[in-house]
């Protein structure tokens, strides 16, 4: 009566497999399950009525759409603390826009760069602090969005004078308009839309210093599926060789130097 029964469910089981679509669980061609994270950075990336808007993101999402990637929960937005540290800890988590520096080379694996911007030092327009280097900083205080490239930027060169608050890009507008810093270090695109966002006039914020470049990455943790990786990479190359890459990224920048 067991051995009859054993071979019933085997048998049960083989004919719902027989029956399930391609792609199913168990047969060749299964699609890949990613979890693909971000965070609210504008206009980088964001959400707007209840969709992920911004330039990395329409880059990523078509390279799901090309690699046909299966991700259950779509793009999630979450706090960037949070996101990074999943992507630090769980297998087959990609997490953008990441980015890539000699601190972060070995934790995780990367696809990119999918966007390249300038990092600089903002003030508001009107303060009379005045820098003609980095190293003129030091003695004013800096704001720094937590755990993000700048602060590890100016902390790994000793920089101490750093008022760190979690990532909210408005925030930092608000505590340069109550003069509680003096600067803010952060990329070009962020800024300028964060103070968009906050209701300043296109020419409230000033550059006082352009730092670097900061390449912006998909870091996968590191025990994502290799081939999820190859697949992902071929992709945008595929989109910077076909000019959609190039198409993506001067209607975002051209919808940029309009605000």
């Amino acid at each position: 009566m067991i051995i009859w029964r054993i071979r019933y469910v085997a048998a049960l089981l083989l004919g719902l497999l027989a029956l399930a679509p391609p792609g199913f669980a168990g047969q060749k061609g299964m699609p890949h399950s990613l979890q693909v994270l971000t965070e609210e950075l504008a206009p980088l990336n964001y959400t707007r009525q209840g969709e992920v808007r911004g330039v990395c993101a329409e880059v990523v999402r078509e390279i799901i759409r090309r690699t046909r990637t299966h991700t259950p929960s779509g793009i999630r937005v979450l706090p960037w603390s949070r996101a990074y540290a999943k992507a630090l800890a769980t297998p087959n988590v990609a997490l953008f826009s990441t980015v890539r520096s000699p601190e972060r080379e070995d934790l995780f694996h990367w696809v990119g760069p999918i966007y390249t911007s300038h990092v600089v030092m903002f003030k508001r327009r009107g303060h009379p602090v005045h820098i003609a280097s980095l190293e003129d900083a030091r003695s004013l205080t800096v704001g720094v969005l937590q755990d993000y490239f700048e602060q590890q930027y100016l902390q790994q060169r000793g920089f101490t004078n750093l008022y760190i608050v979690p990532g909210a890009p408005e925030q930092m507008v608000h505590l340069l308009s109550k003069d509680r810093i003096d600067l803010w270090f952060q990329s070009w695109p962020t800024g300028t839309f964060a103070a968009a966002r906050a209701g300043k006039a296109p020419d409230w914020l000033e550059v006082v210093l352009e730092v670097t470049d900061e390449q912006l990455y998909i870091a996968f943790s590191r025990d994502t599926d290799s081939k999820i990786i190859d697949e992902w990479t071929a992709s945008l190359e595929a989109m910077k060789s076909d000019g959609s890459y190039d198409a993506i990224i001067s209607r975002f920048e051209s919808g940029l130097m309009a605000r």
